[in-house]
């Protein structure tokens, strides 16, 4: 989508990112674990240049030598392989910025779309528990079978960029 990319738009988000993450996580194939760099963004000057470079990653322009990752392959109890990429740790920390971003956009969603989202299913029904309880009211549920692709893109574009300008 044309805009705006997300961006870190701080050294206080960076320091909060960096809190959130996994510090006894493998570290990415480059070697460098989350600690590791939790220890040197102490210094104010490689924070920032930190910030800069996550910044730079989150517009789209990733490095050749970062865009490989290793894949390992575990096999699962039902004898299913899950496959796990391994990134370097430093495209892990902006896809983590991102993923956290999105995720903010989307529960703000919720109110307008119950499947595909955590507790959908249970919020329609609790719902609908309370409005049955009430006197006087009629009920209409439409269910519109492969309804995001009978709309037209335009209208979502619009829509995205009224309630998620981020995006946009």
């Amino acid at each position: 989508l044309p805009g705006t990319p997300i961006q870190i738009p701080n050294l206080e988000s960076l320091h909060g990112l960096l809190k959130m993450v996994n510090k006894k996580s493998s570290p990415g194939f480059d070697g460098i674990s989350f600690n590791v760099i939790s220890i040197l963004c102490r210094d104010g000057e490689f924070a920032a240049l930190l910030l800069r470079f996550l910044n730079h990653l989150l517009k789209g322009f990733i490095p050749h030598s970062l865009r490989v990752s290793y894949m390992i392959l575990l096999r699962k109890a039902n004898q299913k392989c899950r496959p796990i990429n391994i990134f370097s740790s430093f495209v892990r920390l902006a896809s983590k910025f991102c993923s956290i971003t999105l995720n903010k956009i989307v529960s703000g969603l919720d109110n307008f779309q119950l499947a595909f989202s955590p507790g959908g299913v249970e919020s329609l029904c609790n719902g609908l528990r309370g409005f049955i309880e009430r006197q006087d009211n009629a009920l209409l549920s439409i269910d519109f079978t492969n309804a995001f692709n009978s709309i037209s893109r335009s209208l979502i574009l619009s829509a995205v960029k009224i309630h998620a300008p981020m995006l946009y």
